[in-house]
């Protein structure tokens, strides 16, 4: 599915999409001034792992996600526990992250040891569901909305600071111009 097509067509059909999102301790989304704003749009800070698309067998559309959007945020959650250390009861970004800024972007890859074999799993799970627009690993990143260099590092900060991460659905409801998240559907914070 092209570009074109996931923000400007299908405009008739709720759109979805896999996001990873931080979260704060109190399992909120995370907030950081700035950041956060920038993204309000979307839902706030997060990385995208798939397009949006109207969910399978959602009739008249053209392009839609091929398998379940649940399925997958299970597959997603099971993926990640998988590769969970011993005695450690959730996920978040490893502390030897770099976040290199790209653009207005931090990425999420490379780490000191360039592996992050949780993201990697992240990332595959999303793809062998056959969603739309499956972000490969080394392409998640998370918008900022900037690249001065105070919020750069703060957003860094706060980000390899977040206690809780989880997986969740994002909505875009039909007809809704311009395209935006309007909800949140199912999710799973990744802790076990």
């Amino acid at each position: 599915m092209n570009s074109m097509i996931e923000f400007k067509g299908n405009t008739e059909h709720d759109r979805f999409a896999l996001y990873l999102r931080p979260l704060d301790a109190n399992g909120q989304p995370l907030f950081v001034p700035g950041a956060t704003e920038s993204q309000e749009r979307w839902g706030g800070l997060h990385a995208t792992l798939c397009g949006f698309a109207p969910k399978k067998g959602s009739p008249g559309a053209s392009a839609t996600h091929p398998s379940s959007l649940v399925n997958t945020l299970n597959m997603v959650y099971d993926a990640a526990k998988d590769l969970a250390k011993q005695g450690v009861g959730n996920w978040r970004l490893s502390r030897d992250a770099w976040l290199p800024l790209d653009g207005r972007s931090l990425m999420l890859l490379p780490t000191n040891t360039g592996k992050s074999r949780t993201l990697r799993a992240i990332a595959e799970a999303v793809s062998s569901a056959g969603l739309l627009n499956a972000r490969a690993a080394e392409d998640l990143h998370i918008s900022i909305g900037t690249a001065d260099p105070a919020r750069v590092q703060a957003t860094r900060n706060a980000l390899l600071s977040a206690p809780r991460w989880e997986v969740v659905i994002a909505k875009c409801e039909a007809g809704t111009d311009p395209l935006q998240v309007t909800s949140f559907r199912e999710s799973r914070e990744l802790v076990w």
